[in-house]
C-alpha cells in the first residue's frame, strides 16, 4: 500500500495489460490527497516489456491524458529496465531524475545514448537528494534552503 497517498497496489497496470481487470479496477483516488488518482505498477512479472509493447498501453494512455489534467508516470530505472523507453514513446515531457553524487556522467551519458538511439528527446534532468552539507560547494547548494 502507498501510505503517503492511502493506497492499494496490490492491482495495476500489469493486471490491466494482461487483460485481468478493468481501467476502472486499477484506478485509485487518494484518500489523503483531493484529485490524486494513482494507477499503481500490479503485480510483477516476467514480461513486462511485452506487455507494454501492446496496443493497451497506448489506449490506456491515450484515455487518461484526456480524462486528466496532468498525468505522470513514472518508471523503473532507464538502465535497469527497458521500460522507460518503450513508455516514453507516448510522453511529450520526458524527465531524467539522477541522484545527487551517486548518478554518475557515464550513466547520465550511455541513458542520453540509449534514448538518442530511439529517437526520443530528453527534456530534462531533476537532481534529487541534494544535501546541504555535500553541496555546500557547487553550484546547487542554494536549492538545499
Amino acid at each position: 500500500m502507498l501510505i503517503f497517498f492511502s493506497i492499494n497496489t496490490r492491482v495495476g497496470l500489469s493486471n490491466y495489460l494482461k487483460e485481468e481487470v478493468t481501467l476502472d479496477e486499477i484506478i485509485n483516488s487518494s484518500k489523503l490527497v483531493d484529485n490524486l488518482d494513482v494507477i499503481c505498477c500490479g503485480e510483477l512479472v516476467d514480461n513486462s516489456s511485452e506487455l507494454l509493447m501492446t496496443s493497451k498501453l497506448e489506449s490506456l494512455i491515450t484515455k487518461v491524458s484526456s480524462d486528466y489534467d496532468i498525468v505522470i508516470i513514472d518508471t523503473p530505472a532507464s538502465l535497469a529496465a527497458s521500460d522507460s523507453v518503450l513508455i516514453s514513446e507516448y510522453c511529450k515531457l520526458r524527465l531524467v531524475v539522477g541522484y545527487f553524487s551517486k548518478t554518475s556522467t557515464k550513466e547520465i551519458m550511455t541513458l542520453k545514448k540509449i534514448f538518442l538511439k530511439n529517437d526520443i528527446d530528453i527534456t530534462g534532468f531533476i537532481i534529487n537528494g541534494i544535501d546541504e552539507k555535500s553541496s555546500v560547494n557547487c553550484e546547487f547548494s542554494h536549492y538545499t534552503k
